[in-house]
């Protein structure tokens, strides 16, 4: 809706009709103010969740009310999408006024074949790493990184690597979430939705493992953290 109203002022202001550009701003006006409560809602939605979550391992509330009101709002929470806008730069002013040309490089160009050597050539040194050391070497960077963030924490490496595959596999779920991890970089993705999806995965995992989730869940940086490790494991297992 925000976009639509914004795409209507634009044709009004191109029309030069004063009248429509303002009902198109008032329009304007008034999505925006809408978006930034549901943006505030779905905020708030997901403390209450993390708060339950987190006190019910505490407290046992015996009220099947509020247990069915939490299950609804975890269901609800990725259904209030927030649109991403893209801002569109006007460039119907922007005039080219002159270029410059700046030599990057030169190189020879061979155009008879140089004759084929009867040698082969030696393995250069650090080559020839195999798909398995690499794998090893990923999973290795994955457990230091995960013992990072659970710093003080009793968990095996069996354990993290269980969580990563546990989360993963929640993620890889979400469509929306795939296609951001797909199509953007690390830091363009957790400005989107994805971060969202994380903390969705974990909430959705929590019983399976509350510990590690909590840990999560508890601040803002763990959370982002994690989002960034999560990001990483998801790109490589699409390579």
């Amino acid at each position: 809706m925000y976009q639509h109203a914004q795409k209507e002022l634009r044709r009004a202001k191109d029309g030069g009709n004063e009248k429509a550009i303002n009902v198109a701003d008032n329009s304007v006006v008034e999505t925006k103010k809408e978006r930034d409560r549901l943006e505030v809602f779905r905020k708030d939605l997901m403390g209450f969740c993390r708060f339950y979550e987190f006190s019910s391992q505490i407290v046992n509330f015996e009220d099947e009310e509020l247990e069915k009101l939490t299950l609804y709002a975890k269901e609800l929470y990725p259904l209030l999408r927030i649109e991403v806008i893209n801002e569109e730069i006007p460039l119907e002013d922007v005039v080219m006024t002159h270029y410059k040309l700046h030599q990057l490089r030169e190189q020879d160009l061979r155009l008879v074949a140089e004759k084929e050597k009867s040698y082969v050539s030696p393995v250069k040194e650090g080559a020839g790493a195999t798909p398995r050391e690499k794998k090893s070497e990923f999973l290795r960077e994955i457990i230091e990184r995960f013992n990072d963030l659970f710093a003080g924490d009793d968990f095996t490496d069996g354990d993290i690597l269980s969580y990563a595959n546990t989360i993963r596999s929640k993620v890889e779920e979400n469509e929306d979430a795939m296609e951001q991890v797909n199509n953007n970089t690390k830091q363009q993705a957790l400005l989107g939705a994805f971060p969202e999806a994380i903390n969705k995965a974990v909430i959705d995992s929590m019983g399976i493992h509350s510990d590690m989730a909590m840990k999560v869940l508890a601040s803002k940086d763990a959370s982002k953290r994690f989002a960034e490790l999560m990001f990483d494991i998801l790109v490589r297992q699409t390579d």
